[in-house]
């Protein structure tokens, strides 16, 4: 039996009372496991399949190559520190698609363990959630290129002085130019700015990172942020 740590990226019922969990794991990237009769009433486990919901678990090795099975779940220390309110589970459901999205299955990147942690430590502050999602466009090779420029390119990844049709405005444009600083998680932005800034940087994950597309949980996110 080994012990691990995590983040719940999706789960999948699985016949009648089991499920399989998409968990980023702390030493072996995006993994997948089974766990059986999560589903069963008397389970009290099941409370804990929440999107992004840090968890501790102990897996067993399966014979013919099956997924590891999940024997025990509980809940990490740093989600023991949150509320679970309903702005924080729709930033927490949309941060854990894009990551599915965007990571390959079983890359192992510590900066990428390493920015859930920190979007968990300062998910109070609203801009976390932004700051999270762009670390995460960097950490994959996509990040911006912060040339001279007022308004932002979203097509060529770049600052430029000239306005085209891939533009964003001046000052969405002086927002972004310090999204990849610690400072900017609590620079003062309201929240139509904020939303504006999310849906800029999935458009720009269209133009750049290959078949993505729109986290489902985007709408219901833009309901309640």
């Amino acid at each position: 039996m080994q012990s691990l740590q995590g983040f719940i990226l999706s789960y999948t019922k699985y016949n009648d009372s089991g499920a399989v969990l998409r968990v980023l794991e702390r030493e072996a990237g995006i993994q997948s496991y089974f766990v059986k009769n999560i589903y069963l009433a008397r389970n009290k486990q099941k409370v804990y399949l929440v999107p992004l919901m840090g968890i501790d678990f102990n897996v067993s090795k399966t014979k013919n190559g099956a997924l590891s099975l999940v024997n025990q779940i509980s809940l990490s220390e740093i989600s023991k520190a949150i509320d679970f309110t309903l702005v924080n589970n729709a930033q927490m459901t949309l941060l854990a698609e894009f990551i599915l999205k965007t990571v390959p299955y079983e890359v192992v990147e510590d900066s990428l363990y390493q920015c859930v942690e920190d979007f968990y430590i300062n998910m109070e502050n609203k801009n976390s959630l932004i700051f999270s999602i762009y670390s995460i466009i960097k950490n994959i090779g996509y990040g911006f290129l912060f040339t001279e420029g007022a308004f932002f390119d979203l097509k060529n990844g770049c600052f430029q002085e000239i306005e085209n049709e891939f533009t964003v405005n001046r000052t969405l444009s002086d927002i972004l130019k310090n999204i990849e600083n610690l400072t900017f998680i609590k620079t003062p932005i309201d929240a139509s700015e904020r939303r504006d800034i999310i849906d800029i940087l999935m458009r720009y994950c269209k133009y750049h990172i290959p078949e993505f597309s729109e986290p489902k949980s985007l709408d219901i996110f833009r309901e309640v942020f």
